[in-house]
């Protein structure tokens, strides 16, 4: 029996509609599939991906083992103390951390493209200004020139 995609979490029935109609549809088939396939489900970005997958292979694996003994007893009630104890397997959380630095490796190579935009924009502006500069220049050399023939002439 296959588990659907909704147990993982964040999978909601919509995202599952896109999930299933990309071919993945169950939890099993998220754990098995690759990261290039799950990044062509729209919304999906290589640090989902990652995430997912990892979250659909938890499921799978053996649940996760306490620092208590297997025996002890889960109290529910609002007033319980919080479960202390488990544990992560370790290339689940390694698998996110790498994704968290693909994605501010993007966000830094975006500031910098950005930033190389702007200091071409802002030295075609200082080359506009400086054509400009030398154009008045020019003009106003052609009009004393012609004040000084103007003067010679009268003279």
């Amino acid at each position: 029996m296959s588990t659907p995609l909704t147990a993982v979490s964040g999978i909601g029935p919509s995202t599952e509609k896109e999930l299933k109609a990309h071919g993945i549809d169950s939890v099993e088939a998220l754990a098995v599939a690759s990261i290039d396939q799950i990044m062509q489900v729209p919304g999906f970005g290589e640090f989902r991906a990652l995430r997912m997958k990892d979250a659909a292979a938890a499921l799978l694996a053996a649940p996760p083992t306490r620092s208590e003994s297997p025996e002890a007893e889960c109290d529910t009630s609002p007033d319980s103390e919080p479960i202390t104890g488990w544990t992560l397997p370790t290339d689940s959380a390694e698998r996110v951390e790498t994704a968290d630095k693909t994605e501010g490796d993007k966000d830094k190579k975006g500031d910098k493209q950005k930033k190389k935009k702007d200091r071409k924009k802002e030295k075609k502006k200082e080359k506009e200004k400086a054509k400009e500069k030398k154009e008045k220049k020019a003009k106003k050399n052609k009009k004393a020139q012609k004040e000084k023939k103007s003067k010679k002439g009268k003279k």
